[in-house]
């Protein structure tokens, strides 16, 4: 039987806040696990969806998110508003990116502090791919500040990250969750 680590965990927001538990687990959900459910209606990305729809699992998108993801009908005619999921989507709560990156994100957009978390992928990376690291670092940073017990993607450089495996930050496909619900 593997590892209980959906159940919530104590939070502390930070200086001057109690320390709550979370009623629900809390997972930061990554812009691509979105797109699989809504363009390519991938059943787990659906399922997660689902799961939130139902009260299971509390989850939440970075700010980043809005950046990325633009609701419009798609090259195959696939309009997303359409989709019964949407308004989940739509209601998701959009996370603060993380100070540490005040060179990359919004002023008044973002929590102060840093996590740590800034610079552990895309420190390695050059052009694009270092741009999508770091918008890949907001979503991972958003998402654990916000108390989230994992992060849930299909990236593979999240998913093998050495660096946020010693954080110790979970890092997980939508059908480990799904198999943590079960």
């Amino acid at each position: 039987m593997p590892d209980d680590w959906l159940m919530p965990k104590a939070h502390k927001l930070g200086p001057g806040f109690d320390e709550t538990t979370p009623k629900l687990p809390r997972l930061g959900v990554d812009t691509n696990v979105i797109m699989d459910a809504l363009f390519g209606q991938e059943a787990a990305a659906r399922g997660l969806l689902t799961a939130g729809r139902d009260g299971k699992v509390e989850l939440a998108v970075s700010k980043t998110f809005d950046d990325e993801f633009k609701p419009r009908i798609s090259s195959k005619g696939v309009d997303p508003t359409k989709d019964d999921l949407w308004p989940v989507i739509d209601a998701m709560p959009r996370l603060d990116r993380p100070g540490a990156v005040i060179g990359h994100a919004r002023i008044g957009e973002m929590r102060m502090g840093d996590d740590g978390g800034f610079g552990t992928i895309h420190s390695k990376q050059t052009g694009k791919g270092r741009d999508n690291s770091i918008r890949d670092e907001e979503h991972v940073s958003s998402a654990f500040g916000w108390g989230a017990v994992a992060f849930v993607t299909r990236e593979r450089r999240l998913l093998e990250s050495d660096e946020l495996r010693t954080r110790e930050w979970r890092i997980v496909t939508p059908e480990e969750v799904l198999e943590q619900l079960s």
